[in-house]
């Protein structure tokens, strides 16, 4: 059975996690729009301490991107309605503090030693390579890749047009009596099938359902993602390292340990 390591509740949104393989952490942003507050967090999933990211509590038009080694790649935008990339900024863990930044450059990918990044000049984007810990321009690498092993694997997104979520929401509402509607989060892995789905209430409004079975059909977690929803998420669950991770209630960060896998 999937045994819960944690469940940790936060004063805000929880707006994006990353994790970063090297430390085995996940970095977590934190959003309170109507105050326009951000805050960031380095989550240590062995100990499961909670470390708040100093000098980075005003920085609204931060978003985060990446983290590798001891860095955390932040990328800011432009203060309008529709944000415009501005800048990269490398955060360093160990010294707490903003290392490095460089101007008018866009995050495109990145993986542990380097960033690739969009240079914009007169509207037009060139592909630059940028040293992940100082941020100094670098040479392109002999063979450029994109995240070749993602930290998280994620669900296949479905939505009702799909023939597919057809398949899936005939067995669900076999397995659960639920009508799914929208769009529905799939994946397999191992001995478990793991399935995020949406229901509608009696005002209309979107319930975000979760459940996994194992092989022989028997339902081995159930749990409610969310309620009152006004749309549907992507990406509502993530397996890293034979752990399941949701947010709850859009603030709560949740995680099981999967042995079945």
């Amino acid at each position: 059975m999937p045994k819960k390591l944690f469940d940790i509740p936060f004063d805000g949104r929880i707006w994006k996690v990353v994790a970063n393989p090297e430390r085995h952490t996940l970095i977590v942003e934190v959003r309170k729009p109507s105050h326009q507050e951000v805050y960031f967090f380095e989550l240590d999933l062995n100990s499961q301490q909670l470390t708040p990211m100093a000098h980075l509590e005003q920085n609204w038009w931060f978003g985060l991107q990446e983290s590798r080694n001891d860095m955390v790649i932040f990328q800011e935008f432009n203060s309008k309605q529709m944000p415009a990339s501005k800048s990269i900024i490398g955060y360093d863990l160990k010294s707490k503090k903003i290392t490095w930044k460089q101007e008018n450059l866009g995050f495109h990918h990145s993986n542990q030693n380097y960033i690739g990044a969009l240079q914009f000049v007169n509207e037009i984007s060139t592909l630059i390579f940028l040293d992940i810990s100082s941020g100094k321009t670098i040479p392109s690498p002999i063979e450029v890749t994109e995240n070749i092993t993602p930290a998280f694997n994620n669900p296949i997104h479905y939505k009702n047009d799909n023939t597919y979520f057809v398949s899936i929401a005939t067995f669900i509402l076999n397995s659960k009596n639920h009508i799914a509607v929208e769009a529905i989060d799939y994946l397999e892995l191992g001995q478990l099938i793991l399935i995020s789905y949406y229901i509608c209430d009696t005002e209309n409004k979107l319930t975000n359902c979760l459940f996994i079975i194992d092989t022989e059909g028997k339902v081995v977690l159930s749990e409610i993602l969310g309620e009152k929803l006004p749309g549907i998420g992507i990406d509502t669950f993530w397996i890293y390292n034979d752990q399941l991770l949701f947010i709850k209630n859009k603030s709560e960060l949740n995680c099981y340990s999967l042995p079945l896998l």
